[in-house]
């Protein structure tokens, strides 16, 4: 039986920033808790599924309790739950197959069979649990897994699986043939031994109650199937959902009704315009919705009326709207959030824009955008705060124009009605195409106007327009960040390669007269030499970020390349670096850095550390040059929600470092200039320890200051390993100067500051 981990529950109160003052190599995540989907009564608890995170809520002391990959979960992106009463445990299935066994003392048991397996067809479908059984419809078939003993137990390839359920000793399995069945006390790897139930009905869910299994048909209705498996229709109602406890009640739904069948099979109807995704009934007879963005909410039948009335105030932790964050800015302390992307997936992201100040999200309201716009308002692609106004802001889109904020609300839309902005092709508000906000020294505004030649427009203070025509731009589909350096000078990153369109780096020089165009010089490039002679291209081109010394990095499919004198960008003799980083393995070779990782996002931190963002391996640390690699952060050995990296921003106030992923936001805590001038012994984590028989990994030390003197002792004064904890942190291999692995026993270690003037120590106890 797979071992089971704790997993401590953080406390709401507890869960701000502002409640937890972090450390120097801490983590935080901010899961969102907002969009309420799918809800589970579990005794005295209510596990609400939102955003594709878990909470749950205590309706007898209001107690809320979140959970994560931070503090005992073992993925992100929850798919399916649902309550085991046999073990008292909750099933959790992820989007990528992974099974968590949540149990109600707060243990964890990790089933990753089913995601780590071969199996072609894994996309989850539904999930049911059945006495100690839970069923996972999939994409291909049906996994079975004892969760009493929490292991795969059988897959049964009947085909694509939209639900399951089981009644009269027999397994049902709604796949996109018809509904078929098998007993229980057969082999159903034997395809021989499944019969069908009904040639024609596919249902999206199906409950057993009372004698029947009861089936929600995809094209509307409820149908009853009896042990005969004679079909008839029990409800004509399209519902969106179907529950049972299997003998007392049975619930369905929509967005204009909830149909409730009791012990009798009687019908009631509370006819009401709602928005539940989802309602489950306690056995004291309160219903639980789950309401989307508005939350969980209690539910009682109406004394005079023929409704369900609202009880209380709704669940909604503070958190993200949504775990989307494809681009991220700081404006000061506060941290802004954009949820969308120009994307030829055809992926529309709801119109997204966070905020994050003070220990609180603040999610701008949809407020019926698109109606009083007349255009889309999704896939949000790029936020700015007003300089001179922290309570104004504007947001990009992938099609809509330029949005208008304030106070929190929206307020306007700019797009080719009134003003230069354009549509990629004809007078469609919904090919207005813009991103990359950036405001100059100036005040003035600039933005990417996509697919358009006149790409570069600009909105001075008094609300009036230019625009900067080059015809490169006409072959430039997908431009996202625009970068003003500390010269004046533009650049603007181009990251689409598709027929004629072309990925790399614009840079745009106004000669410091951003009126008189005539001494303007632009340079578009695809490729350049290197330092070495090789050239490099410049395919998806993604982001752009100076550095503490002038130098500007900027991202590609191929990895991160850095130009040493921008401004020579212009001529023709220009050469472009690759950071090449030595073996020290004796020879005189060296390696560029991260060449052939695809970059997507690139930050520099207080102490001019690189932050690079990846495609699909999380995250590097880098010292200020490039030439050590200080972290590599995945979600292996962080709670990084994902390895797949869309942005990275970073607070100077605090030593923030927010880390967006496609599953949600992550935060490390580097730490500001005056806490890694000091070293406080209360403050030094070690971790693992104690270290364990077993154990072959590195053994990390944090909470020191950056460039910290280390010494790693015995009892005796005896110094076994040493080093610089060049940015806080320090790691030991556990090994001596002779190279073998120390004996067992207490280790101190000593800790200093550059200067020798401030010292501390913690110890290591290591178990052989």
């Amino acid at each position: 039986m797979p071992a089971r981990k704790a997993l401590y529950a953080i406390l709401l109160c507890a869960f701000s920033a502002a409640a937890h003052a972090a450390r120097i190599g801490e983590w935080t995540v901010f899961p969102a808790y907002k969009d309420a989907t799918r809800n589970v009564v579990a005794g005295e608890w209510v596990y609400s599924l939102s955003s594709s995170n878990l909470y749950r809520y205590h309706a007898a002391t209001g107690e809320v309790q979140l959970f994560s990959r931070q503090n005992g979960l073992n993925d992100a992106g929850i798919s399916h739950i649902d309550y085991c009463r046999a073990e008292k445990c909750l099933v959790i299935v992820y989007e990528n197959a992974n099974i968590d066994l949540l149990y109600d003392n707060g243990d964890v048991t990790n089933i990753p069979q089913l995601r780590d397996s071969e199996l072609a067809d894994k996309a989850v479908n539904n999930l049911d649990v059945e006495g100690s059984q839970a069923y996972i419809a999939l994409s291909g078939g049906v996994e079975v897994v004892d969760v009493a003993e929490a292991v795969l137990a059988n897959y049964y390839a009947v085909g694509h699986t939209l639900s399951t359920t089981v009644f009269d000793g027999k397994l049902y399995a709604s796949t996109t043939g018809g509904i078929l069945c098998g007993r229980l006390t057969d082999n159903l790897l034997d395809s021989r031994n499944w019969a069908v139930a009904d040639r024609t009905l596919t249902a999206s869910d199906m409950v057993a109650f009372r004698g029947y299994v009861y089936a929600a048909g995809t094209g509307g209705g409820i149908y009853r199937i009896d042990k005969n498996n004679t079909r008839t229709l029990a409800n004509g109602h399209l519902v969106n959902y179907l529950h049972s406890d299997g003998t007392t009640y049975m619930l369905a739904g929509n967005s204009s009704r909830v149909i409730l069948f009791d012990t009798n099979e009687k019908l009631t109807e509370w006819q009401q315009a709602n928005d539940f995704n989802d309602v489950t009934r306690t056995p004291g007879g309160t219903y639980w919705a789950s309401r989307g963005l508005n939350g969980l909410q209690a539910y009682a039948p109406a004394a005079a009326a023929d409704t369900l009335a609202a009880q209380g105030t709704p669940v909604s932790p503070d958190s993200p709207a949504y775990d989307y964050s494809y681009y991220m800015t700081y404006a000061g302390d506060t941290l802004l959030v954009a949820g969308g992307s120009l994307n030829y997936a055809g992926i529309d992201y709801p119109g997204t824009f966070m905020r994050y100040a003070g220990g609180s999200w603040y999610n701008f309201p949809d407020e019926n955008i698109s109606r009083r716009a007349n255009t889309n308002y999704l896939n949000l692609t790029s936020v700015i705060q007003d300089p001179t106004d922290p309570a104004h802001h504007y947001a990009t889109a992938a099609g809509g124009g330029l949005f208008e904020f304030r106070d929190g609300h929206y307020t306007a839309c700019h797009n080719l009605d009134n003003s230069p902005l354009r549509a990629m092709q004809g007078n469609d508000r919904r090919l207005v195409r813009t991103d990359g906000l950036a405001y100059d020294t100036g005040g003035n505004l600039w933005m990417i106007n996509n697919e358009v030649d006149t790409m570069l427009q600009v909105m001075r203070p008094d609300g009036s327009w230019k625009g900067f025509y080059d015809p490169e731009f006409t072959m430039l589909q997908q431009c996202e960040r625009i970068l003003i350096d500390s010269r004046g000078l533009i650049w603007v990153t181009s990251r689409r390669t598709a027929q004629e369109s072309r990925a790399g780096l614009y840079c745009l020089d106004l000669n410091g007269t951003f009126e008189d165009e005539s001494d303007d010089r632009s340079r578009f490039r695809t490729s350049a030499y290197n330092e070495d002679g090789t050239l490099c291209t410049f395919s998806i081109t993604t982001s752009v970020a100076e550095d503490r010394n002038g130098q500007i990095w900027f991202g590609t499919a191929t990895g991160p390349y850095r130009i040493d004198r921008p401004e020579e960008w212009m001529d023709e003799g220009f050469t472009v670096t690759q950071v090449k980083v030595p073996r020290n393995d004796g020879t005189n070779y060296a390696d560029y850095l991260l060449a052939g990782v695809p970059i997507n996002a690139i930050a520099v931190d207080g102490n001019d550390r690189k932050w690079f963002g990846t495609a699909s391996d999380g995250v590097f640390v880098t010292s200020p040059d490039g030439l050590t690699t200080i972290h590599h952060f995945t979600t292996e050995n962080s709670p990084l929600p994902s390895d797949l990296i869309y942005s990275i921003a970073v607070k100077e106030q605090t030593g923030d470092v927010m880390i967006g992923t496609d599953r949600g936001i992550a935060a490390y805590h580097v730490g500001t200039e005056a806490e890694n001038a000091s070293i406080d012994a209360d403050l030094i984590r070690v971790y693992p320890n104690p270290v364990r028989p077993g154990y072959y990994g590195r053994i990390t030390i944090t909470g020191l200051p950056y460039g910290a003197d280390v010494k790693i002792t015995t009892t005796g004064g005896r110094v076994v390993a040493g080093g610089t904890a060049a940015d806080g942190t320090f790691t030991w291999d556990g090994r001596g100067p002779s190279g073998k692995r120390v004996a067992s026993g207490v280790y101190i270690v000593m800790g200093a500051t550059a200067d020798g003037k401030k010292g501390a120590a913690a110890k290591i106890t290591i178990i052989r």
